[in-house]
């Protein structure tokens, strides 16, 4: 027996080209139709965001999903002084399972409360957390800049971080029980500096990836 058994398949998905009152108001035709296709393929588990990250995930076709980020005065962490230091904050968690991280993009800007703002660190997505006293991304571990990156800013006297996809190419992964955490990182040797200060990032990322 079909799916649908003896259910007429074309009246039952005609039921999608008319409008639908609801408490919301009324969802148009193509916005019933991504609802349907976005609940049939799990979208609304596909990614956990952390406290303070604001996204949605959109289905893409093809087993392939894409996470929307908007980030506003998001706290990376504290900056050196006078030392290299790399930072990093998790944005959002992958669910258990295989994936292939295809890129995506980021147009943000980098502010940090320090008295030097020249500053032109790197900053990257990655399934490893940056840490240690270290200037750049790559010198930490290459999975820092696995996700997206590394893209140098411009300052961070809300200077622009711009780019696509990572250095290194599409990525597979096998995320455990746990999930694959996906982090924001930077990186700088933060020269000049007389005290440390709080770093954030605000504006949009995205990132692309294809459930295996």
């Amino acid at each position: 027996m079909s799916l649908y058994g003896a259910l007429d398949k074309t009246k039952h998905f005609s039921e999608f080209n008319s409008p639908l009152d609801s408490a919301e108001g009324v969802l148009s035709p193509d916005e019933r139709k991504r609802r349907a296709i976005n609940n049939l393929m799990g979208v609304e588990n596909a990614v956990a965001f952390e406290a303070g990250v604001a996204g949605e995930v959109v289905y893409l076709g093809a087993g392939v999903y894409e996470a929307h980020i908007t980030l506003d005065a998001f706290l990376v962490g504290e900056s050196g002084d006078n030392a290299d230091k790399a930072i990093g904050a998790q944005l959002f968690t992958l669910p258990e399972g295989e994936y292939v991280l295809m890129g995506g993009g980021m147009a943000a800007t980098i502010a940090a409360d320090i008295s030097d703002t020249s500053d032109t660190p790197e900053v990257g997505l990655g399934t490893v957390e940056a840490t240690g006293a270290v200037a750049t991304l790559g010198a930490v571990d290459a999975g820092c800049e696995d996700v997206l990156g590394p893209f140098v800013a411009a300052s961070v006297n809300d200077g622009a971080v711009v780019g696509f996809d990572a250095a290194s190419g599409p990525k597979a992964i096998s995320a455990g029980s746990g999930g694959q955490p996906v982090y924001l990182n930077v990186a700088d040797g933060w020269a000049d500096v007389s005290a440390p200060g709080d770093v954030t990032v605000s504006g949009s990322i995205w990132v692309r990836f294809k459930k295996v």
